[in-house]
């Protein structure tokens, strides 16, 4: 179950930036979490970030960064990221 959250990480991620998790040497798991001390918005793909709804992406960020962490036991459950993206899906109606 912990790996399919990891799993689940990387697929937000790619939605989000529209790329794929590796494109040649550069990892999208590993840009992102570079990105955490700067501005996130260069990392979105533009034709779905604007300023209604980049408070939403960058939670959807948050969500994959914890869905990724190192150490499988400190990782969400299925069902908690479940909760947070109903949650999430409130915030946005």
């Amino acid at each position: 179950p912990k790996s399919d959250v990891y799993s689940f990480g990387i697929v937000l991620l790619e939605l989000i930036a529209r790329k794929r998790a590796k494109e040649g040497d550069v990892y999208l798991v590993g840009t992102f979490a570079e990105a955490k001390a700067r501005d996130l918005r260069g990392l979105f793909d533009s034709e779905i970030a604007n300023e209604n709804n980049i408070g939403i992406l960058q939670q959807r960020v948050k969500l994959a960064n914890e869905c990724l962490r190192r150490d499988r036991n400190e990782r969400l459950k299925m069902t908690d990221v479940a909760e947070r993206l109903r949650v999430l899906k409130k915030g946005e109606d």
